[in-house]
Parts: structure tokens; sequence; C-alpha cells
């Protein structure tokens, strides 16, 4: 028999001379579990060894392998159902959390907070972190838990493209030390590996075992996670299509002319676990109508970071996608504001360019209407005179956005609220020059479409204000302003017809706010705020009587 320390129990078990290390921690009945069946293909058993790795057994090919899935991994990490005690003097420190391996074994905590972080059965990362409250949406989100499990039991890839990195709480075979005060780190997974199935474990051949050979340590950094369905330049929620001669994004315009820089050149669409440069492909995060956005991990830094590519059909079919593409990096690249999500690289090869942006930690606001409904009124204008900010910031450099909506606003876990996909934006009217260029089709989302702009005509910062009066108005009714049985009703709506006031449409609507919101929404561009700075102020003024009032 052989005494093992256990951290941060400060206790001790026994473990039989030759037996693996899993058998003592279950003994103790701690925060472990087989969930491959002791097969060395899963995180449940993961442990810190602090000292005496000399008297465990080598690290094997297999656990070596399931080591570089591990969020938390470090090199004295180990498989405690892989590695075997030779001697005394092992020290070890089990992680705190709780392990799922479905989304029905949070079905028993819905409607309560985590006491504990929620953890993925094969990589270890973060579900559900302590605190939160678990939701149906968040059950929904686990459900690719089973399935990454299932593909690691079989001894495939476990990890797929579908398989989506959020926080939750883990259920160990036993209780989790209630002693532990320390918290698992959300960190992003490590390089997903399209390997084939791992080798068998070999025996140990000699009680005396060989130096144990270093472990690759897993990937360092904060993991931020994306929640509820979010997608950052991802699908949009209730009427959201451009309108063009095939009313999708604005990349996907026909032209008969296929030939461009990089036809022909074009490479195959990237998938999750490639590496691109610098940057490791971890997950895709939002597709569109012209391109494709990957949650990514800068491999040098161990930042998350968001990589959005152009499909290779659109490169290939459309000549000026590159060039489209390209300024949306120049224009967003310009624009160093909280309330814009910041562009960090530009890659223009003509054969697979790509952007590469901060990643944002939360959810859009299409996702906070899918599952609130309608926010306060209080919440709709914190996030309005955030965006607000952005728009501004905009404008002041020449730029106006084109598509402001929910499903381009994205609030990250402290509130902010950050404008993303500059896709659309072009250069404005400056004092004395020439306004936005007009084209033949109308280019946006036709639930938040400016009048001007569903014509073709020419757009300024006004543009942005009327769409994002549309947002506010569904923010705070949960509906759109119009709606229709197609793309056209929906632009003759907003050409012609008013809108319901909010208020009446939602009776917890302040009747001042609904006349602010109206305000953003005049058909005529010359009707609406002249500028932000006066829009910026009645919001303000109505936020502060709305908490003097305690109305939220």
């Amino acid at each position: 028999m052989k005494k093992i320390a256990l951290h941060p129990l400060a206790d001790t078990t026994l473990v039989d001379t030759g037996a693996t290390l899993l058998s003592g921690l279950l003994r103790r009945d701690l925060n472990v579990q087989m969930s491959c069946g002791g097969k060395g293909l899963c995180s449940t058993c993961h442990v810190w060894v602090r000292t005496g790795t000399e008297n465990l057994s080598p690290v094997n090919a297999r656990e070596r392998m399931t080591l570089s899935l591990v969020a938390d991994a470090r090199p004295e990490s180990r498989l405690a159902c892989q590695c075997k005690v030779y001697g005394d003097g092992v020290e070890v420190e089990v992680p705190e959390g709780m392990y799922i391996e479905s989304a029905d074994d949070l079905v028993a905590l819905l409607g309560t907070r985590a006491s504990l972080n929620i953890l993925h059965p094969v990589t270890g990362v973060v579900l559900i972190p302590k605190g939160k409250l678990i939701t149906r949406t968040l059950l929904e989100q686990s459900r690719s838990v089973a399935t990454d499990l299932r593909r690691a039991k079989s001894g495939g890839d476990p990890l797929t493209d579908s398989t989506t990195h959020r926080s939750f709480l883990a259920s160990g075979s036993g209780a989790v030390p209630a002693a532990t005060s320390r918290s698992s780190r959300m960190v992003p997974p490590p390089p997903v590996r399209a390997a084939a199935a791992p080798p068998p474990s070999p025996a140990p051949g000699d009680p005396a075992p060989p130096p144990r050979p270093p472990v690759a340590p897993g990937d360092s950094g904060l993991y931020l996670s994306r929640a509820a369905n979010s997608s950052q330049f991802g699908p949009q929620a209730s009427v959201s299509a451009s309108v063009s001669a095939t009313t999708a994004g604005p990349h996907d315009r026909p032209s008969g002319d296929t030939s461009s820089s990089g036809a022909g050149r074009s490479l195959p669409p990237v998938q999750a676990g490639t590496q691109i440069g610098k940057y490791l492909l971890i997950e895709c995060i939002g597709k569109g109508g012209a391109g494709m956005v990957y949650r990514a991990l800068h491999t040098k830094l161990k930042t998350p970071v968001a990589v959005k590519f152009l499909r290779p059909d659109v490169l290939a079919g459309d000549t000026d996608a590159l060039a489209s593409f390209t300024r949306e990096a120049q224009l967003l690249a310009q624009l160093i504001h909280p309330n814009i999500v910041r562009v960090l690289d530009f890659e223009d090869d003509p054969a697979r360019p790509f952007v590469v942006m901060e990643f944002v930690d939360g959810l859009s606001v299409a996702d906070l209407i899918k599952q609130c409904g309608r926010v306060a009124p209080s919440r709709a204008i914190e996030i309005a005179l955030q965006v607000i900010e952005g728009l501004d910031a905009a404008r002041k450099i020449g730029v106006v956005h084109r598509d402001v909506k929910p499903g381009n606003i994205l609030l990250t876990r402290d509130g902010t609220s950050k404008l993303v996909d500059l896709g659309l934006a072009v250069a404005a009217r400056t004092a004395g020059g020439p306004a936005a260029p007009t084209g033949a089709a109308a280019e946006g989302t036709v639930g938040y479409m400016a009048p001007e702009q569903a014509v073709g005509g020419s757009v300024d910062h006004r543009a942005d204000q009327y769409s994002l009066g549309c947002t506010l108005y569904q923010l705070v009714t949960g509906r759109l302003p119009f709606t229709g049985r197609s793309a056209q009703e929906v632009l003759l709506q907003h050409l012609r017809a008013a809108p319901v006031p909010p208020h009446e449409a939602a009776p917890s609507v302040p009747v001042e706010l609904s006349r602010v919101v109206l305000g953003m929404m005049e058909k005529s561009p010359d009707d609406r705020y002249p500028d932000y700075g006066r829009l910026r102020a009645d919001l303000l003024k109505l936020a502060q009587s709305l908490a003097a009032a305690g109305v939220a």
C-alpha cells in the first residue's frame, strides 16, 4: 500500500502498489469518475501531481493525446485512471468542479445557481461558471456534451465542428470537497486533433518505471465563452434578409464576370482544428451569406480571437468580394473604441483572406430578445446609449454602418455593448463633399433599413439612427416595427407606413421613450435627430427620470 497526499483537503488516501491513482481517489469519494470507462479518453479523472511524479508510471500515448485536449492541463497533469503508483510521496490536487455526461444531468438543477463550475467531461472546459443561473437555454447548449463523450469512448475525434465549449457544473461520481476554495480557470480548448483511434495503453514493464516524459501543457489564457446561441457576425433573428438581387449578404451580389483575383485559386473551406498562421481555429461561431467566423486561439499570445473568412464560392464568384472585405477590415482598424469590436490583424491573400478581431464574451441583442421577449426600458436605453457612442465614433471618421440591428450588437458579460460587422459600411458625406455612394440595389437588413437606404439613395449617420430606432423599438416591445410576407412588403412599410407607437404595442413602455423612438424613425432624414448629441441627451434625461421613479 502506498500513501497519497490530497490537496486541498490536507488529507491522505491509500493505494495498492501498482494500482491506479484513480482507485485511491474513488476510495475517498472525490470529484472523479470514469465517463470513458477508465480508458483514458476523457478528463473526468484529470489531476495535478504536485510531487512524486517519479513514483508514478510514465505517461502513455493515449494519456498524452487526451491531456492535449484538456483545458486546464499543465506539465504536472495526469489522468488518474492511467497512472499507476509505485512509491510513497505522491501529492495530488483535484480540480474543483462538477462534470456532466449529458444535458439531462442539469434537469434537476434548472432554476438554481451553479454551486460549482460545471465542466465538460472530455476537455474539462468550464461550461457553466459557478454562481450562474442554470436555465433551459444553457441546458440545451450542453446537448453536444453527450455526443463528444460518445465519440471519445469510440476512439474517434472527441470534438466535432458543431461542438460548442461553454460553461457549467461538474457532476462527479462523488461529492466535491466542500473545503476547497480553488475555482477552475476558464481557458480555451487546446488544439483539436483529427487523429485516429489512440494506441492501447502499454503496461509498465518494471516496478521502477523510467522517468516520466514531459506532457505538453494545455493552452493557457482566458476562455471567453459564448452564451445563448449568440453568433458573432452570425445569422439574425426575425425578418433579416439583405436586399439585393438575391436578398442575401453584401458579397452575394450576382455578377456576370466570375473572374477575380482569387478565382480558381481559392482554397477549400476551413475546418475547426486547422491552424492558419498564428491562429488555431477552435469552432465555427457564425455563418452568413458571404462569410464564416471562427473562435480561434492566438497560439503565440494564448489569447482568444475571432477570425472571419470569406466563403470560397463568394470569393470566386464576386469580383468585388475581396475589395469589400478589405474595406471592412480597414474601416474597423480605424475604429478604436470600447463600443466597436477591434480589428487585430488582416491577411489579404486572394486565395484565403481573413480578418482577425477581438473575441467578444457574451451574447447578441438578438439573442437577448429571443430569451426575454422584450427588455426593460432602462436596460434598452442603456444598450442604445452605448451603441450611440460607437456610431458617433464611426461618424467622426466619416463611416456609416448601414446594418445596425440586434444581431450586430454584442453584449459582453460586464454589460458593454459592441457593434460588429461593418461589411456594409461606407464613407459618409463630409462637409461640402459628396454623399455616400448610391447603389443600384439596396443593401442592409429589411427589418431595420432606413427609407433612403431602401431605395438605394445616399445615406449618412441618420440612416444608422433609423436602424437603431427600429432596434430600440424591438427591444422594448419584443416585435419589429414592420413585418410582412416578403422583403418588398416590409420595405414598402418603411417607406410609407407609420409604425404603431411603442407604448401602444407594449403598455409598459413610457410615452416619452416612445416619442424618442418615433423621432429616430421619421421617414425623412431631416425630421430625425440632427446629430447623436441631441439623441444622447434625450435618452440620458429619460434614463435619469426612470431611475428617479424606480422604473426598471
